[in-house]
């Protein structure tokens, strides 16, 4: 599928487990933060591994990217 609305993360290194942030609040300063989901695909961005661990904190989107062999991360709102 094609992500052309949606910010795409490529977490690196791809193959260990960490969190990260971004400030989704000055990112995207009119997204509903109610509605943030953050699904995972492979690297090529085809197939889809399902919904991403995350939770929107004070402004800020926090990501779990621990997806095995997830490549980027999608998210949208």
């Amino acid at each position: 599928p094609r992500h052309e609305d949606a910010p795409v993360v490529f977490p690196y290194p791809r193959n260990l487990a960490f969190r990260a942030s971004i400030d989704i609040a000055s990112v995207a300063p009119l997204a509903d933060l109610a509605k943030v989901q953050v699904r995972a695909f492979d690297a090529e961005g085809k197939l889809d591994l399902g919904p991403a661990e995350f939770k929107v904190e004070q402004g800020r989107l926090w990501i779990n990217f621990s997806k095995p062999d997830a490549g980027r991360y999608v998210v949208t709102w």
